[in-house]
């Protein structure tokens, strides 16, 4: 140890400003109980050399700081504190009169372990953090870490969670860490990116905004009751990759509550839904989506038209990928009963069918059971001012139907109409009322019903000679 001294003018003794501890150097501190407050941590710091400046008077520490690469302990004097590990190429620390620590900086190098405190979850993961530079803020009364930052190269780790930003700032008392800059949090199951992220780690919540996409991956996370990767699959499949972006993000409950605002859009190759706002719950299988929704299903690819066949020896023309896409106010989807359902100003386009009404019920099939160029409607279920319109090729104006309910069924190929006066109209044909009319898309077929007291009605253009 060197030691150096200073006279201060008129003063009779010389008094002690700086010791420098050389080769294998350790400063401990152990600070006193606080009253009414627990004890903080038990301060630990080793180096090759360490400087130490005390304030004029020769008695309070001013700062601490390693002029080698060191290492500082936190050691917990309450169940309640994690032990903390700094590493450094450099390690200061600036203390307030009374010798209460104030600020904390590190730089070069910088790798922060912390463990769970004794009260902490059994097997739970120790925290690791590494950047180019690291400050720490302590509360002067309580001896307490009150705001930890990071920046320049910021990574973290905590058993399968990992992240990486521009920089950080932990708030110990919260348990929250907030990612700003470029921020990325990723684990075995999903990714997400966005220009902030925050982690609250004692809610177990994230929150992303600015930019935000998204990553879930459902075949690497085992569904309640069932193997990994198992579900119907009927809107999006649990063996694929799901994508999404938004303006802000909120997951909760190990990420399995997912809240999407602002022009949120979600998506699996070709199936997608987009809307002002969407909630997706991974184990209920559920989602919901509200405001200027547009939703679109890519059914399996139906063979290409015979008049699009190649001849002989011609590579074979592509297949056309059938589009359904439905916008509406709402959509609320439950996968347990492959169930779609719009309300409000609803809109359905698949093929050439087009479909308005108040609101729409689509039941899907189980992607597994869907055959090639089948549908992956099984059934449709329109309410409330329905107005249909069928545009088949080689026959002319297009099928015009209205109603208070249709009902289409994908297998037979045909649409029930029901409630107020069902009418079906094709121009320069003539059109057809009744009470329950039952017609095959494609087709010249139409059943008609009449109800009690009430006649069908028929009228057909005739051609003159």
């Amino acid at each position: 140890v060197d030691l150096e001294f200073t006279t201060p003018p008129g003063a009779t003794e010389s008094e002690l400003s700086t010791a420098f501890v050389r080769t294998n150097a350790r400063v401990e501190s152990v600070p006193a109980v606080p009253k009414d407050k627990p004890q903080p941590e038990t301060k630990i710091l080793q180096a090759d050399m360490v400087k130490v400046t005390l304030r004029p008077g020769g008695r309070d520490v001013q700062t601490v700081e390693t002029l080698t690469p060191g290492v500082l302990d936190f050691l917990p004097n309450q169940p309640s504190q994690w032990k903390r590990t700094l590493t450094a190429a450099r390690i200061s620390a600036q203390y307030q009169p009374g010798n209460r620590l104030d600020q904390l900086h590190a730089v070069g190098k910088v790798q922060l372990r912390s463990d769970p405190p004794a009260a902490a979850k059994p097997g739970a993961a120790p925290r690791l953090t590494w950047s180019d530079d690291l400050q720490a803020f302590f509360d002067p009364q309580t001896g307490q870490m009150k705001e930890l930052r990071q920046w320049h190269n910021f990574r973290y780790e905590e058993g399968l969670r990992k992240a990486q930003a521009g920089g950080a700032r932990y708030d110990p008392v919260n348990d929250r860490l907030t990612l700003d800059t470029a921020a990325r949090v990723w684990d075995a199951t999903s990714m997400t990116t966005a220009d902030l992220v925050v982690l609250d780690q004692k809610q177990d919540r994230l929150h992303a905004e600015g930019n935000v996409t998204s990553t879930h991956n459902d075949s690497a996370r085992p569904q309640p009751g069932s193997a990994p990767g198992a579900g119907s699959d009927s809107l999006f499949s649990s063996e694929q990759p799901m994508h999404a972006t938004a303006q802000r993000f909120d997951a909760e409950q190990h990420n399995t509550i997912l809240h999407y605002h602002g022009s949120a859009r979600l998506w699996q190759e070709g199936n997608s839904v987009q809307a002002q706002e969407i909630d997706l719950d991974r184990n209920e299988r559920t989602l919901h989506a509200n405001g200027n929704v547009v939703s679109i299903l890519v059914e399996d690819q139906s063979p290409a038209p015979a008049a699009a066949r190649a001849p002989a020896g011609a590579a074979a023309p592509q297949s056309v990928p059938r589009l359904v896409t439905v916008t509406a106010d709402s959509l609320l989807y439950t996968d347990a009963d492959r169930r779609a359902y719009y309300t409000g100003r609803v809109v359905m386009h698949r093929d050439r069918m087009l479909i308005r009404s108040g609101e729409l019920e689509a039941f899907l099939r189980p992607q597994q059971d869907v055959q090639r160029g089948e549908s992956r409607i099984e059934r449709l279920l329109a309410r409330n001012h329905v107005d249909l319109v069928e545009t088949a090729p080689e026959k002319g104006a297009p099928r015009r139907a209205r109603a208070e309910q249709a009902e289409y069924f994908s297998g037979e190929e045909k649409i029930t109409l029901r409630g107020g006066t069902p009418t079906i109209e094709q121009p320069g044909r003539g059109s057809t009322k009744g009470a329950e009319l039952t017609y095959y898309v494609d087709d010249d077929r139409l059943l008609v019903n009449g109800g009690p007291g009430a006649r069908s009605e028929t009228h057909q253009r005739l051609k003159r000679n």
